[in-house]
């Protein structure tokens, strides 16, 4: 095989991940991979004959091959949610939600729904998946990770359940009920389930796929949190960052205390003030804070081990590219 036959197989890799934004699918299969691989089926017969210098017949069925590999390969890396995932809990009709999360429904859950509503009302048990951070809007996000489902909103009143259920909810609950959570921790939410919405028009945020990227198909908007005291201490590790984050606000104030922990730590988990990240967007220098400074050390300690034979001044210039480019 010659050099620019790999080339080749790789263009048409490529060519298999595109084919999956066409609208052609029989029964959830995309066609855009048969079709490619029945195309090079017919020009590794006819194109050694067209072509005498160019790839054999080999090399044409083998890029239709994994141009039709490469489409199935996207689908199987394509989250979707399982079968007992918590989004199945959510009405197939009934509008969408926005990303806007409205104000949280003042009444208690064992008082009877006065109406039958759109989107489900539930009590979802499940543990903290990432580390709690504030909103926009001033309320506490985090990621639930799914066990169990213990209400559900019947016709007329909340119904007592114990349906096993799997997936990541994306949950916002109110400031002062936020406080204090920490990752690994079991809590009951209660909330109103929503489906996200896509794109409002073509190149807008997404915001249903950005979810799915991160392993949730919904929403909860909570207003009521339970369940949080009765659990134990926080990991170490996450204490560890956070007496970091409290003393360096303390000593440096806000907002160059939170600003160095970002850059110490990483954005996700330090509430940054977002004048201060819009600020960093705009400039250009989002990385700056995007990535911990651990992981940048990491990467230093190992390139300038790995070039610790060379002259000092090259192997500054070599650690200096690796950082930028994790950084980016």
């Amino acid at each position: 095989m010659m050099p620019w036959e790999g080339w080749l197989l790789l263009l048409a890799y490529v060519a298999g991940l595109l084919a999956t934004a066409l609208p052609w699918t029989w029964n959830g299969v995309p066609l855009a991979g048969g079709a490619f691989f029945g195309l090079s089926l017919l020009a590794s017969v006819a194109m050694p004959r067209l072509w005498r210098r160019g790839p054999g017949a080999r090399a044409w069925a083998l890029m239709g091959a994994i141009a039709l590999f490469a489409t199935f390969y996207y689908g199987l890396r394509l989250p979707t949610p399982g079968p007992a995932d918590v989004s199945r809990l959510i009405p197939g009709e009934g509008p969408e939600l926005s990303q806007a999360i409205s104000e949280p429904i003042a009444q208690p859950t064992s008082q009877p729904i006065s109406q039958p509503t759109s989107q489900p009302v539930v009590t979802v048990r499940g543990e903290i998946d990432s580390s709690p951070r504030l909103t926009r809007s001033d309320r506490v996000q985090f990621w639930l990770k799914c066990d169990r489902v213990l209400k559900l909103s019947g016709q007329t009143e909340m119904e007592q359940t114990n349906e096993k259920v799997s997936g990541r909810l994306y949950v916002t609950v109110p400031l002062l009920q936020g406080s204090g959570l920490f990752p690994q921790q079991v809590v009951d939410v209660t909330g109103t389930l929503y489906k996200p919405k896509g794109a409002a028009y073509g190149g807008g945020f997404d915001f249903a796929e950005y979810l799915a990227r991160q392993g949730g198909f919904a929403g909860l908007t909570a207003y009521q949190l339970a369940g949080a005291a009765l659990n134990a201490k926080p990991p170490l590790g996450w204490r560890l960052r956070q007496k970091i984050i409290q003393f360096q606000a303390r000593a440096l104030g806000s907002p160059r205390g939170p600003l160095l922990s970002a850059m110490v730590v990483g954005s996700r988990g330090v509430d940054l003030p977002f004048d201060v990240k819009d600020t960093f967007r705009t400039v250009g220098l989002s990385h700056v804070i995007a990535v911990s400074g651990f992981h940048v050390a990491l990467v230093l300690g190992v390139v300038l081990q790995l070039t610790r034979r060379l002259s000092a001044g090259y192997s500054f210039c070599w650690a200096r590219g690796r950082c930028w480019g994790c950084c980016c």
